[in-house]
């Protein structure tokens, strides 16, 4: 999963650069990965980590803004749903369709 993930951010630079002090990696449990919206600059934090020999749980954990001095965003952080709705939508449009793609196109 990381592969086709490096794969779509090395192809498709306007969710790819990375920012510096959000590196790429793993913690604890837990395997970050970064976006950025070129349109916004807006940070996009994700993570994957093995759920058994078969499956792997991707999640969309969190958002701010590059100049944003406040914290992340949870992706969930809201009770009334259509809060973070643009947000999500904006994810599964710009990121998880093209990981999607690639899930398929390898036949996983």
């Amino acid at each position: 999963m990381i592969a086709i993930i490096k794969e779509v951010k090395s192809e498709h630079k306007d969710i790819a650069p990375q920012p510096v002090r959000y590196p790429d990696g793993k913690h604890s449990y837990w395997y970050s990965i970064y976006f950025q919206y070129q349109d916004n600059q807006q940070h996009i934090h994700t993570w994957i980590r093995k759920k058994n020999k078969s499956h792997t749980t991707f999640a969309f954990a969190g958002y701010k803004d590059a100049n944003s001095t406040e914290g992340w965003i949870a992706a969930n952080e809201y009770f009334w749903w259509w809060k973070n709705n643009d947000a999500k939508t904006k994810f599964e449009t710009n990121i998880l369709s093209k990981i999607k793609t690639k899930i398929k196109e390898r036949g996983l």
